[in-house]
C-alpha cells in the first residue's frame, strides 16, 4: 500500500507533537496519512477516542474537536482538558466506558488496543456503546514488527514485554477476533515496510541515549507495508450470520 505524504502535512503535525521524540513523530505522522488518506470520509458524527492521551493524534486526524477523548492516565487527562481537543474528558478504562448504550457513532483507538491484556472487555464496551451500523477505527503494530527488527527472538521476546505488547496481529487474526464480538472488518491495510521500521527502531535508542537526530531523517521515509495495523470495522446485528 503507497502512501502519499502532503507537502506541508507532516510538518503541521510534527509541530503539534514538539515534545515528543523522533521515533514517535516517525511513527505518528505514517499512521496519521494513513488514516486521513483512507477513511476521512467515515470520520462523522460523535466520536469516542479510547486511550486519548494528551489529543495531539485525534487532533491531528480528525481536525476538529471530537465529542470524547478517554484515557485512565490521570496526567494525560489533565493535559487533553488544556488542549481543548474533547468536547468531554473522561477519565476511565477502556474496558469500561461511562457511556450509555447506542451513543456512538465512531470508536478511534491510535495504538491502544495491543497494550490491553483484557481486550475481549474493551470490544464489548465499544459494541455497547456504538450505534448500529458505528464504526470501530483502530491502529496497532502489525506480527510484523519484531521480525522486522530481525534482531532475534529472545530480544523480541524482551521488546514486547517492555512495551507491553500483548496483541500483535495479522489483518486474518483482527477479522476473526472483531466477528467474535459482532463486528465485521470493513477493510484493513498494512504499513512500516522494514526499512522504515529499523530507522524507528534506531531512533528509538538513540533518544534513549540523548542522541539528536535530524528532523530530515525522519521526514524521507513515508513508505508502505508491513509492521503496523490498520482496521475499520462495522457493528453488526447480534446473532446475524457471520461470514
Amino acid at each position: 500500500m503507497k502512501l502519499t505524504v502532503k507537502k506541508n502535512s507532516h510538518c503541521n503535525f510534527n509541530k503539534s507533537l514538539g515534545a515528543f521524540d523522533q521515533a514517535t513523530i516517525l511513527w505518528r505522522n505514517i499512521e496519521v496519512s494513513l488514516l486521513k488518506q483512507k477513511w476521512s470520509q467515515h470520520f462523522k458524527g460523535k466520536v469516542l477516542d479510547l486511550g486519548c492521551g494528551e489529543g495531539e493524534i485525534a487532533n491531528a486526524v480528525f481536525e476538529k474537536q471530537i465529542e470524547w477523548g478517554l484515557d485512565n492516565d490521570s496526567e494525560m487527562i489533565n493535559k487533553a482538558k488544556r488542549n481543548h481537543i474533547y468536547k468531554i474528558v473522561l477519565e476511565a478504562d477502556a474496558t469500561k466506558i461511562p457511556l450509555k448504550n447506542g451513543k456512538v457513532d465512531l470508536v478511534f483507538a491510535n495504538s491502544v488496543l495491543e497494550h490491553i491484556p483484557n481486550i475481549d472487555l474493551v470490544f464489548k464496551e465499544a459494541y455497547r456503546v456504538l450505534k448500529p451500523g458505528g464504526q470501530l477505527i483502530a491502529t496497532m503494530p502489525s506480527h510484523k514488527l519484531v521480525d522486522y527488527l530481525s534482531l532475534g527472538k529472545l530480544y523480541g521476546w524482551w521488546f514486547n514485554q517492555k512495551y507491553h505488547h500483548f496483541h500483535l496481529y495479522n489483518l486474518s487474526k483482527w477479522k476473526r477476533i472483531l466477528c467474535q464480538y459482532d463486528f465485521q472488518l470493513v477493510d484493513g491495510y498494512y504499513y512500516l515496510d522494514q526499512p522504515t521500521i529499523k530507522l524507528w527502531h534506531r531512533l528509538l535508542w538513540l533518544n534513549k541515549l540523548g542522541i539528536k537526530t535530524k528532523q530530515e531523517t525522519v521526514n524521507a521515509r513515508f513508505l508502505n507495508l508491513g509492521a503496523g495495523v490498520a482496521i475499520r470495522a462495522q457493528k453488526i446485528l447480534k446473532n446475524k450470520i457471520r461470514q
